[in-house]
């Protein structure tokens, strides 16, 4: 795909491309001319914005369409008094999903990433019909990982058979059925926490 989305100025891209920043909202999130830009990308500008995006790894062709390959991170300051605080952010996490099989979960890089317990991964996944949902959710401070982090992630009524994975504040795995409740984790060098859910497919998964 070309050097890294991290060296790439995407609004400057998106703007002359005619492309809707918000298409990574979407499930799946396939790319959307932004309003009233639609005829932006037949333009000389739009092309070569376009063209640059597919060439960086940001849109990629996929059979329905263009996939949006983006992400975005909110920088929020604020202004606090001396001493100890908490800081609850509550938004809808949107997961990387994948098939599941239990040699994809148990290789020393995921392993390392989200801290997977071998024996905590049920035997049926060995026979398919599981996924996985990795979350990249950021808690930085200051630039900086977040000395104290507690994750609590809600989820439907019918994922009782699904298993979370983390890492928790000492570097352990972390693995729990069904809803995660408030759970000590720890974020990464770049302020990133990492969680894998496995969970059974759904019909149209």
């Amino acid at each position: 795909h070309g050097p890294p989305l991290g060296a790439l100025d995407i609004p400057a891209l998106l703007a002359p491309a005619g492309i809707d920043p918000f298409s990574i909202t979407e499930t799946p999130p396939f790319v959307a001319p932004r309003a009233g830009k639609s005829e932006a990308v037949d333009t000389p500008a739009g092309k070569a914005a376009h063209a640059e995006l597919l060439r960086r790894g940001a849109i990629e062709n996929a059979k329905e369409g263009e996939l949006a390959k983006w992400t975005a991170r909110r920088h929020i300051e604020l202004a606090l008094a001396p001493g100890a605080h908490r800081l609850a952010v509550a938004y809808d996490a949107r997961p990387a999903v994948g098939a599941a099989t239990r040699a994809a979960l148990l290789a020393r890089s995921t392993v390392r990433r989200y801290c997977i317990l071998a024996n905590a991964v049920p035997k049926g996944v060995a026979e398919g019909g599981w996924i996985i949902e990795r979350y990249d959710l950021p808690a930085s401070l200051d630039n900086a990982a977040a000395g104290q982090v507690t994750l609590e992630i809600a989820v439907d009524a019918n994922a009782e058979a699904a298993r979370w994975f983390a890492c928790d504040a000492g570097g352990h795995g972390v693995a729990v059925g069904g809803r995660l409740a408030p759970t000590p984790v720890r974020a990464d060098a770049q302020g990133i926490v990492h969680v894998l859910r496995l969970a059974p497919a759904t019909p149209g998964q």
